[in-house]
């Protein structure tokens, strides 16, 4: 059974309706998520225009303004969807003048010229999707096909438009074939947004509850447990490769008494500063772990002595500096490191090396860097530590 093209455009309708109604309440669900919101809204908004479309299917009379700023606001509402998906920030009034720019041809459709002008504002919308797609493909921290199936949704959108405008004029009696494809590509388009979006923004969830799971939120250093398990992978391909290997154990000097002091809130203040101190004195491929309390461990892979006390006096310097002054109170905050070059037996008995070389730190009063020797020595003699200033 064939359907009648006003048949059409209300199954249309109401598909991009519940499209929206769907993203609408992951949006009740997620919060967070204002780019379903935006599409969501953009849905409605279409859905609106397409439902008038089916009392005027030949987009003529009193429907042509209330359509025209319905389709124009859907548009732009999708624009703003993708701009909160990508966070990109093209500005607001970037966003003014592309409306702008769509939606005064169609508005001056509405007036008694020439229908072509129409055909010029179809043309924008194609456009306007067909770099929608392409600025979804370009979303690198999202899975491959999941932000291809998106595009290519946005691309279909495009080419369904572009052929719309092809056939608006005097060749409209012709394109009875490609109005229907648009009617159609229409709600199929609005379903696919609201599955891959969705998809998106799951997978996004997912990754953003690992890194949790993974990082410390208030220094950025991997949790225990992760920073553990990509030690002992690096440990082993350092002991097969025979290359250096450097840990370092790190502790705040009388952490404690700047809690009791100042409060927990600001100790935490403190450990962001140390956080960030010390993430931008690492390289990349450098390990950086929160092993408990004011407690930290770093992995230096490839790294030989001279390298290590160099980097671990940078860091000790760049914090002292940075926690001087916290919050507009005098601290002085420092810290002590302990360092063992290996690699050794063992990941285990290089970081007993480096505490060892963290006790010897602190016992020379705080604030300094202690290496110990890679030739291990009988417990009894006490080891061989060489402190660095």
């Amino acid at each position: 059974m064939l359907l009648d093209m006003q048949t059409a455009i209300f199954m249309g309708a109401f598909v991009l309706v519940s499209a929206g109604a769907v993203l609408l309440i992951y949006w009740l669900l997620h919060r967070r998520e204002w780019s379903a919101l935006a599409f969501a809204m953009a849905m409605f908004a279409e859905g609106a225009g397409v439902m008038l479309l089916a009392f005027h299917p030949a987009y003529a009379g009193p429907v042509v303004l209330p359509t025209t700023l319905l389709f124009t606001a859907s548009l732009a509402l999708s624009w703003a969807g993708l701009q909160l998906l990508t966070k990109l920030h093209v500005g607001w009034m970037t966003l003014a003048v592309a409306v702008a720019g769509v939606a005064l041809p169609q508005l001056v459709s509405a007036l008694p010229v020439d229908v072509s002008t129409r055909a010029v504002g179809t043309l924008v919308f194609s456009v306007v999707y067909g770099v929608m797609a392409f600025v979804v493909l370009g979303l690198r921290e999202d899975r491959v096909w999941v932000r291809s199936a998106l595009a290519g949704i946005f691309m279909v959108r495009s080419v369904a438009l572009f052929l719309h405008a092809l056939f608006i004029g005097p060749n409209e009696g012709a394109g009875l074939l490609v109005m229907g494809l648009l009617h159609f590509a229409t709600p199929f388009s609005a379903v696919g947004i609201a599955i891959f979006l969705i998809q998106i923004l799951e997978l996004r969830r997912v990754r953003h509850f690992q890194q949790m799971a993974e990082t410390d939120s208030l220094t950025g250093a991997l949790s225990r447990g992760t920073f553990l398990k990509n030690a002992e992978r690096l440990f082993a391909r350092s002991s097969r490769g025979k290359e250096p290997l450097a840990l370092l154990a790190l502790d705040l000097d009388h952490f404690k008494r700047v809690n009791d002091v100042y409060g927990h809130a600001f100790g935490d203040e403190v450990l962001r500063v140390f956080g960030k101190s010390v993430r931008g004195g690492l390289r990349p491929g450098d390990l950086f772990g929160r092993i408990g309390g004011e407690e930290f461990a770093i992995l230096l892979p490839g790294c030989d002595e001279p390298a290590v006390v160099a980097i671990s006096n940078r860091i000790g310097q760049q914090f002292g500096r940075a926690a001087e002054i916290v919050d507009g109170k005098t601290v002085g905050a420092t810290v002590s490191i302990g360092v063992a070059i290996g690699p050794g037996p063992t990941l285990a008995e290089l970081m007993s090396d480096a505490d060892r070389a963290l006790y010897h730190a602190k016992a020379q009063g705080r604030n300094r860097t202690v290496v110990w020797n890679a030739v291990r020595q009988d417990a009894a003699n006490g080891g061989n530590v060489v402190k660095i200033c």
